[in-house]
């Protein structure tokens, strides 16, 4: 096993102050890996990251503040100590199916303060860190990036990026005997100012208390100090109840079987994603201390840049949390198809405003000295987070013709979050799609039993 680092320079420059768009995840660093079946050309990929990093420092940059407020610059301030920015390690007698997430993350470049994935101190701290990892029939590319500017589809254009630049890398002798390079035919990523799409109308809220009200009322953001939580995680827990343990279980969804409930309809038009929506929610209502009259809340991340005649070179924060309410009964009662049929007519009734208004609360938030963080609410099993990363076309993203075969992060259920990625089962030659969840331990048999009989996922402990 070798390690190497790389230290990148830049000759341009960047600066930005942050605004409500930046704000609202600047505390979180997004950590995974992009793995590809395959070799890599070292030295290409790193030449590949030099064009990048000259093109867009923004990933070279790093944080201070001014007043107050937070601002990310290239180059660093004269005070800020830089670590390299790329680590290479190469483990060729490894295989790339029993490589761990945990082995793929820059983890030696990364501030203490970081290594966890959250930060309320950003002074100093880089925007993007990257470690290449070579295995012995594969490769990947592990990541640790800030949430302020890169969402999942930041992530995934830059990588695209990357991969376009490392394919056109090579040079071509023209009649005079002079090197040509060949033109990148990708647009070259732009940042999003989102004070472009404030609300004007949002009254000045210079008030604390009216702030906090604000975000309860209109935007469904209650002020809930960070890491306070239910008992246990359950709604209706009582000191005289026995504790459950909770556990995390995987969840694999059949992508044939999704396929047929779609193919099935045709009076409505449906997603995958209106299906797996579907299945988190049925799952997670079979919790023995949710009751039927209870609200359940479902928040799914709408990517806003379309909305907003944006496109995909438009580098934010630019994902939108969209609240979609059931009734723990209609959950329980009503079947995956119906259930399904709900969470489509939310998306299609979805408007921009609740959007302007949220980003316009965020940046009074930082003037406030708010950490978003504060405003997540209660740890409770009527409420959980879809990110979906699986809408992307990622066979876009090659390397010398190889593509990516999944997409890893780190497991964060037990803060209602699920994570969906794709995945490939190399033994049966299949695509699928998977996330984690977090349950109660004696719901395992009920959300087993459903597993069987409805064919649609499978689970691991």
């Amino acid at each position: 096993m070798t390690e190497t680092t790389k230290f990148f320079k830049s000759n341009n420059t960047f600066y930005k102050k942050f605004d409500g768009l930046d704000y609202a995840a600047h505390t979180v660093f997004s950590r995974g890996g992009y793995f590809f079946k395959g070799q890599i050309d070292l030295e290409k990929f790193i030449k590949s990251m030099e064009q990048v990093f000259h093109e867009f420092p923004v990933l070279l940059s790093t944080f201070h503040s001014e007043n107050g407020i937070w601002n990310i610059s290239y180059p660093p301030k004269s005070h800020h100590r830089v670590n390299d920015q790329l680590e290479v390690e190469n483990r060729e007698n490894e295989a790339i199916e029993t490589t761990t997430l945990e082995s793929i993350i820059p983890m030696k470049l990364l501030d203490e303060r970081m290594k966890n994935g959250f930060s309320i101190d950003l002074e100093g701290l880089p925007m993007g860190s990257f470690k290449l990892t070579i295995l012995k029939d594969g490769f990947v590319i592990g990541y640790s990036i800030n949430h302020s500017l890169f969402d999942q589809s930041s992530m995934y254009y830059f990588f695209k990026y990357l991969s376009i630049i490392y394919s056109t890398t090579t040079t071509t002798t023209t009649n005079n005997g002079s090197d040509k390079k060949e033109k990148v035919n990708l647009k070259k990523p732009i940042i999003i100012n989102g004070e472009d799409f404030y609300d004007k109308n949002q009254p000045p809220l210079t008030d604390l208390q009216n702030f906090r009200d604000y975000g309860k009322e209109h935007l469904g953001f209650t002020y809930t100090p960070f890491g306070t939580s239910s008992d246990s995680g359950n709604s209706s827990s009582s000191d005289d109840k026995p504790k459950i343990e909770n556990i995390t279980i995987k969840v694999n969804f059949n992508l044939k079987e999704l396929e047929n409930i779609i193919k099935s309809i045709t009076d409505h038009y449906l997603s995958i994603n209106d299906i797996i929506h579907s299945i988190i929610v049925k799952i997670l209502s079979m919790n023995e201390t949710i009751s039927d009259d209870e609200d359940f809340r479902l928040r799914y991340t709408v990517n806003m840049r379309k909305r907003c005649n944006l496109n995909e070179e438009h580098i934010g924060n630019f994902g939108f949390q969209q609240n979609l309410l059931f009734k723990v009964s209609d959950i329980r009662n009503k079947s995956i198809l119906e259930l399904a049929k709900m969470n489509r007519k939310d998306v299609s009734e979805f408007t921009n405003d609740n959007f302007y208004k949220t980003i316009t609360w965020h940046n009074k938030m930082q003037y406030h000295k708010e950490l978003p963080l504060n405003y997540l609410g209660k740890q409770v099993p009527t409420i959980t987070n879809v990110s979906n990363w699986t809408s992307f076309d990622y066979g876009k993203i090659s390397f010398d013709g190889i593509k990516p075969f999944t997409i890893k992060a780190p497991c964060i259920a037990t803060y209602n979050v699920n994570i969906i990625c794709f995945d490939y089962d190399f033994k049966n030659h299949e695509k699928f799609f998977r996330t984690t969840i977090y349950i109660p331990s004696n719901s395992f048999n009920q959300i087993n039993n459903f597993s069987n009989n409805s064919k649609l996922f499978t689970i691991e402990k």
